[in-house]
Order: C-alpha cells, then sequence, then structure tokens
C-alpha cells in the first residue's frame, strides 16, 4: 500500500510541475546580443519636425503590422531620444535571420512612410544597455551585460 501511495504522490507532482518545464525547442537559443539590429537613417535635409513626423508615421505602421501583413513578429524596438537617426530590434526568436527580417519589415513599412529617409541596415555587432536596446527575458541567454 506504501508503493502505491508514492506513486500516486509522483503521479500528482509530475502532472503539477509538467506544465511549467521546457522542451528543447523553447529553451533560449540566443544571447540579447546576438538578437539585436542596427539601422541608421539618413535624415540629411530633413529639420527635426520632418524628422519626428516620419518617425511617427514609420513607428505607427511598425507597431500596426498584423499576422496577415508579415509572416515575422514585430520585435521590440526603439529609436534612442538623443540619436533620432539609429534604430534598434531586438527578435526574440530566428535571431540568425535577424538582418533579412529587418529588411523584410522595413519594406513593409515605407510605403506608408511619406519622405522615407534613406536608411542603412548595420552589420554592426550591437551591445544590449540603456543607450541601444536592453530588454531582458526568457527569450535569451544569460549575458555578461547589465
Amino acid at each position: 500500500m506504501g508503493s502505491k501511495v508514492k506513486q500516486l504522490l509522483l503521479c500528482i507532482i509530475f502532472c503539477l510541475v509538467a506544465p511549467f518545464g521546457c522542451s528543447a525547442d523553447e529553451e533560449a537559443k540566443y544571447t540579447r546580443q546576438e538578437c539585436i539590429q542596427k539601422v541608421l537613417f539618413d535624415w540629411s535635409g530633413y529639420d527635426e519636425i520632418e524628422i519626428e513626423r516620419v518617425l511617427e508615421q514609420f513607428t505607427y505602421k511598425l507597431t500596426s503590422l498584423s499576422g496577415r501583413e508579415s509572416d515575422i513578429e514585430v520585435p521590440s524596438f526603439v529609436i534612442p531620444l538623443k540619436h533620432r537617426n539609429e534604430l534598434y530590434f531586438q527578435f526574440k526568436k530566428n535571431c540568425s535571420n535577424k538582418k533579412k527580417n529587418t529588411i523584410h519589415l522595413i519594406k513593409l513599412v515605407v510605403p506608408s512612410v511619406s519622405n522615407m529617409p534613406k536608411y542603412i541596415v548595420s552589420d554592426e555587432r550591437v551591445v544590449p544597455s540603456p543607450k541601444t536596446i536592453s530588454l531582458k527575458g526568457e527569450h535569451w541567454k544569460e549575458d555578461d551585460f547589465e
């Protein structure tokens, strides 16, 4: 009788703990640094008001992309207040294709933005920080950055 009680307890414990476990596919595969993509805007000839108007249109369209318009999940992103020429995306998945996915997302947004500037999707490796983008979460492996 004691072994049946133990088996029942083990079964109950397993049923309670199993939903919180992660399969190999759900484990974080990338560090935050590996998932950040930098984009540089060329604002030559734009005044501050025009820059803000374009960025407002750009971010509105980007955040409103639906699954029907894009097969790529829109990542977290930031355009720093002090450096309006910089855009940082931080993908949660498929980070090895971050540049390709960034180009795809921007091409979806550009037709909706009047007076869109020239831009470069950088190959620069970006360090996560408050000066770039620094979101934390279970999506990424631990890294050495604050």
